[in-house]
């Protein structure tokens, strides 16, 4: 039996359920990613005041003196340190130095080398 244009589009399922499905599924999905990000960073934990002296805490010591910005720095095994002069502060002459056991400060490997 033919059935007339308005029975027709009484028959149609309604455009809506799908995308309404889609929406809950979505959210759904948003509310289990927020939950496990929330369980795997934690709920938000006071960070401790770590501003107060902790005498558990070594004393820093000033290991390296130089007029100019530093860039990289390193220490051996024996104690020398290794160091750069940072790029910014635009230096002249050399730019890779070392300090040595004794507190003298030198070109490494040697200014001859930094100058070719």
């Amino acid at each position: 039996m033919l059935k007339n244009p308005e029975q027709q589009a009484l028959d149609k399922p309604s455009r809506g359920a799908p995308s309404m499905r889609r929406a809950l599924w979505s959210m759904v999905i948003l509310v289990i990613i927020i939950w496990a990000v929330y369980l795997r960073f934690g709920g938000g934990n006071d960070y401790p005041d770590l501003s107060s002296a902790n005498p558990a805490m070594p004393v820093l010591e000033e290991v390296l003196a130089y007029p100019e910005p530093l860039g990289n720095v390193a220490v051996s095994a024996t104690g020398r340190v290794f160091f750069t002069v940072h790029p910014e502060s635009r230096p002249t002459g050399n730019k890779l130095l070392v300090r040595e056991t004794d507190s003298s400060i030198h070109a490494f490997p040697s200014e001859a080398a930094q100058a070719e």
